[in-house]
């Protein structure tokens, strides 16, 4: 099945193995900068006149679409011979470049590959918790974009990235079902992280208390908690609601919830 997240991945690593940064490959391949992280981001299908441009580059096309390396491909990098034209179509298509040449680039091979079976809610995570880790990665990067520096910041790749190694699976889709917990708290805290940093707190610390709010109050009606949540506030900090609370022990409250998600969810 055609995944086009596992697609920009493979194309990020692509780049990255050939040294080039998003803005020299944009311009290499003729490209807006936004346009190609659209590519990398999976938000947009590569066109096939892209594809022909990173394979005058040297990049590994079939590789990028498939996923299985093209090992009769053994010719050097090369510079693009001009602009070519922005023809949308399949992995299969014909290509006009520079001048009155035309190309015909066609990546379909005989391979047999082997392709582990999704089996959504019996071996591995179910669509509602694919949907959750969905949601959390966009949480990562929006904080990310929000509190780290544009040469820093991790994009949706990286952090899907991240997630797919540490769960040591080629895709989020195989994460066993009694790993979901693992991956989900490897996201909140990653989340948790990126709040707790100066900037965030220096930057938008009423954004952090709303995020901290909002957990509370999610998670004590989830869990039925309120009895609990309201003696704890009275006997703890002596206020009868969480907008009493100060920075500090706001977050102490926070800390005192996600103690209890956690238990809950052991």
């Amino acid at each position: 099945m055609f995944d086009i997240q596992e697609v920009a991945l493979r194309l990020t690593s692509e780049r990255a193995t050939h040294g080039f940064s998003q803005n020299a490959l944009a311009e290499k391949t003729g490209k807006s900068r936004q346009q190609y992280i659209n590519y990398e981001t999976g938000r947009s299908e590569m066109t096939v006149g892209f594809l022909y441009a990173l394979d005058q580059l040297g990049f590994d096309i079939y590789y990028i679409i498939t996923g299985v390396r093209n090992t009769d491909s053994n010719k050097p990098v090369s510079e693009p011979q001009g602009q070519t034209n922005n023809i949308q179509g399949g992995v299969s298509g014909v290509l006009a470049g520079a001048g009155s040449t035309v190309h015909q680039v066609n990546t379909q091979k005989h391979i047999t590959k082997t392709v582990a079976e999704v089996k959504p809610g019996i071996e591995h995570i179910t669509d509602e918790q694919r949907a959750n880790l969905k949601r959390l990665v966009d949480e990562v990067v929006e904080l990310e974009q929000k509190y780290r520096t544009a040469q820093s910041a991790k994009g949706h790749q990286a952090v899907w990235a991240s997630l797919n190694k540490k769960m040591k699976v080629p895709k989020y889709s195989l994460i066993p079902l009694d790993k979901y917990e693992t991956a989900r708290k490897h996201l909140q805290s990653w989340i948790g992280r990126l709040s707790d940093t100066k900037t965030a707190k220096k930057t938008d610390t009423d954004a952090v208390r709303k995020r901290q709010y909002a957990y509370i109050h999610t998670n004590i009606k989830k869990l039925g908690l309120d009895d609990w949540y309201r003696n704890y506030l009275q006997e703890r900090h002596g206020v009868t609601s969480s907008t009493e609370l100060d920075d500090v022990r706001l977050k102490q409250a926070y800390q005192a919830v996600a103690y209890k998600v956690r238990m809950a969810n052991k």
